[in-house]
């Protein structure tokens, strides 16, 4: 997924007519398109109570995968690997404030020193255009923000309102298309993004593989 990912952001047909909003917009609609046959009846019979859960969630799930994707025009892959590897601190804090989980010492301990490392590593590493990658490193943080929020609305949904893995999944992604529907509109890019499809093979093929690996890391 990462390296289709670098390699669509290295595709100038790709930089100019689309970005992460349209990619995120592609993923989306794949994923309903995968996961609506066989989760529509389930989803249907979800309780109303639990639709401003779910909305929340869906939220969290588009923020993070955007952002995630918004990154790569300001930084590179693996700057941006090891960024998103931070998540854990932010989780865990989630998880303490939503589920009321408890850490040893030893977890937060080990948990600081990775975080740690990441430091080091962002110390070493030069940046040619600062602008761009606090840019890019904004996208990551809030992308962070989100996914500590992300994971633990996740499992409270599936545990009060008794929604399976893959309905969820079709609940996050149908709320998505709509959200980067309105987003592509405002950027400008749905459009160019669309005939981009349809004129670079190239570009279109690579999306269709990401999207296919994407779909299976998330179902395995």
């Amino acid at each position: 997924v990462t390296i289709l990912e670098e390699r669509l952001f290295n595709m100038d047909s790709f930089k100019q007519r689309s970005g992460g909003a349209f990619m995120t917009l592609f993923m989306y609609t794949f994923t309903v398109l995968v996961y609506l046959p066989q989760q529509l009846g389930a989803v249907r019979r979800l309780p109303r109570e639990s639709a401003r859960l779910l909305l929340l969630v869906a939220t969290l799930y588009v923020g993070t995968t955007t952002l995630t994707k918004t990154s790569l025009r300001y930084i590179d892959m693996p700057t941006q690997t090891v960024l998103k590897s931070a998540k854990l601190l932010p989780v865990m804090a989630g998880s303490i404030v939503i589920l009321g989980k408890r850490y040893s010492y030893v977890e937060w301990v080990a948990a600081l020193m990775l975080c740690g490392g990441i430091v080091v590593f962002n110390l070493s590493t030069h940046h040619h255009e600062f602008n761009q990658s606090l840019a890019g490193a904004a996208c990551i943080a809030v992308a962070l923000a989100c996914d500590a929020l992300l994971g633990n609305y996740q499992q409270k949904a599936m545990t009060t309102a008794s929604v399976s893995p893959d309905g969820l999944m079709l609940v996050q992604s149908s709320f998505g298309c709509v959200y980067m529907l309105f987003v592509t509109l405002a950027d400008g890019t749905l459009s160019p993004g669309i005939r981009m499809l349809f004129d670079d093979p190239a570009v279109s093929g690579t999306m269709v593989v990401w999207a296919i690996a994407i779909t299976i890391g998330t179902s395995l």
